[in-house]
């Protein structure tokens, strides 16, 4: 990933005793779209119908979710970081992971 997917919101009017904010990004695990190649990974079949169903979206449970959705929330971060470094401001972003 080289820009995110979406417009940097305008941080230029922070006051300078700036602000604290909590962002909890567990619901945007179903919004890491798979990449079509990948979804032939991503399949089960369904036993009731006995159907092949394969996910679109990054599977909650699934044992290597959290280490994808830990990788593009970091690489999300550090360039949301960097654009916000080349525009001067003093913002400073920080990741935790909590597994439950």
């Amino acid at each position: 990933m080289q820009q995110l997917p979406c417009k940097l919101p305008n941080l230029a009017n922070l006051t300078q005793y700036g602000y604290l904010g909590k962002r909890d990004l567990a619901s945007g695990f179903h919004h890491c779209v798979l990449a079509p190649e990948a979804r032939r990974f991503m399949a089960f079949r369904n036993p009731a119908m006995g159907a092949l169903q394969r996910y679109v979206a990054l599977p909650f449970g699934a044992s290597q979710s959290l280490a994808i959705f830990c990788e593009l929330t970091a690489a999300a971060t550090t360039i949301f970081q960097s654009q916000c470094d080349r525009r001067g401001l003093q913002v400073r972003i920080l990741r935790t992971a909590t597994t439950s």
